[in-house]
């Protein structure tokens, strides 16, 4: 474990990201089991360790998108097993911004 977070304290330096997002795998009906218990312990740690704020976020259906949007693009069985996990990646953060941008957007809109 201080592998990966003196790597994701590299890649905070690095790309001088402001926060780093975790996607906790909850199960479908939005409780935490073993692995989303075991991925906020890792969350944890990498907050107490890096200079920006750790995020947490629901990772659910992100892998069965990942795996659809690789298939729409033709991506062979190969390509799929190699990539799906930096694709589902990308849509949890893709996620997290939007979610993040929605927020400030109605902070913003004035009360009717």
């Amino acid at each position: 474990l201080d592998a990966l977070k003196d790597q994701v304290l590299s890649y905070v330096q690095q790309y001088e990201a402001e926060r780093v997002i975790v996607g906790i795998p909850r199960s479908l009906n939005g409780r935490r089991g073993p692995m989303a218990k075991w991925a906020e312990g890792i969350r944890r740690q990498l907050a107490a360790h890096l200079p920006v704020p750790v995020d947490p976020w629901d990772e659910r259906f992100s892998t069965v998108s990942a795996e659809s949007a690789l298939h729409d693009v033709g991506a062979s069985s190969d390509d799929l097993h190699s990539r799906k996990d930096s694709v589902a990646a990308a849509i949890v953060l893709q996620a997290y911004l939007e979610h993040q941008r929605a927020r400030r957007e109605r902070a913003n809109t004035p009360p009717r």
